[in-house]
C-alpha cells in the first residue's frame, strides 16, 4: 500500500488572526472543537479486513503520548469522587482519548475566564491549575509536524473503505508565565471512508523525526 506523503487537515487549518494577548492569570482556551477532516490520503481497505495507513500531517500537533500525559496529570489532581467520574469517562471513550477536555469542557468552546471557572469547579486549587496549565504549555511548545498511524477495522463491513479520515480535533491557546502558546490535539479514535462507506480507526500521533 502506498504511504501518503501529504495530508491536509481542513478543520485545524482555520485561524482567527487575532492578536495573542496574555491573560492576567494562568489559563487555557478552547477556540475550536469538532471533527477535522484529512484528505489527500491514498488507501483502500477491502471488505471484511483490517488495514493500516500512515500519513504525514503538514501541521503541528501534540503527540498521543503528550495527550495521555495531560489526562494522567489532570486525573491525579482530582478528588476521589471526581476521579471516579473521570474513570467512568475513560471506560466509555478509552484512556488518552481527550478525556481531560471531555470531562472539563464537554465539547464546548471556552475563553480563559470560562476555563478557569471550570478548572476551579472541578476542585483544582490555584497551584493545581498552574501545574496543569504549565505542563500543557510545555507540551505545546514542543509541538512539531507529526505522522498519523491509523489502524482501520473494516472487518464487519461488506464494502471497501477509501477516502477521507475524520478525527475529533481541539485547538486553543494557553496563557502561562505572561506568554501565549497555541495547541492542537487529536482524538485517538476516528472514522475512515466517505459517503456512508466508513469504518472505525484507531489513531496514534507520533512526531516526525
Amino acid at each position: 500500500m502506498k504511504e501518503p506523503q501529504m495530508a491536509i487537515f481542513a478543520f485545524a487549518a482555520q485561524t482567527s488572526g487575532r492578536a495573542q494577548t496574555p491573560y492576567a492569570e494562568t489559563s487555557l482556551s478552547v477556540d475550536d472543537s469538532g471533527e477535522g477532516t484529512i484528505s489527500g490520503v491514498d488507501y483502500v481497505i477491502p471488505p471484511h479486513s483490517l488495514g493500516r495507513v500512515q500519513a504525514n500531517l503538514n501541521i503541528q500537533v501534540l503527540t498521543s503520548e503528550a495527550t495521555q500525559h495531560i489526562d494522567a496529570l489532570f486525573k491525579s489532581l482530582l478528588s476521589a469522587s471526581a476521579r471516579e467520574k473521570f474513570e467512568s469517562l475513560e471506560n466509555v471513550h478509552g484512556k488518552g482519548n481527550l478525556n481531560f477536555f471531555r470531562f472539563l469542557f464537554g465539547g464546548i468552546e471556552a475563553d480563559y475566564a470560562k476555563s478557569r471557572h471550570l478548572l476551579k469547579s472541578s476542585g483544582l486549587t490555584e497551584d493545581n491549575i498552574k501545574k496543569l496549565v504549565s505542563m500543557i504549555a510545555d507540551a505545546a511548545e514542543k509541538m512539531s509536524t507529526a505522522s498519523l498511524d491509523l489502524h482501520i477495522d473494516n472487518s464487519g463491513n461488506d464494502y471497501s473503505v477509501t477516502g477521507e479520515i475524520k478525527i475529533h480535533t481541539i485547538k486553543g491557546k494557553i496563557s502561562s508565565d505572561k506568554h501565549v502558546v497555541e495547541y492542537r490535539v487529536l482524538a485517538n479514535k476516528g472514522t475512515a471512508g466517505a459517503n456512508g462507506a466508513t469504518a472505525p480507526t484507531n489513531v496514534k500521533v507520533i512526531p516526525l523525526n
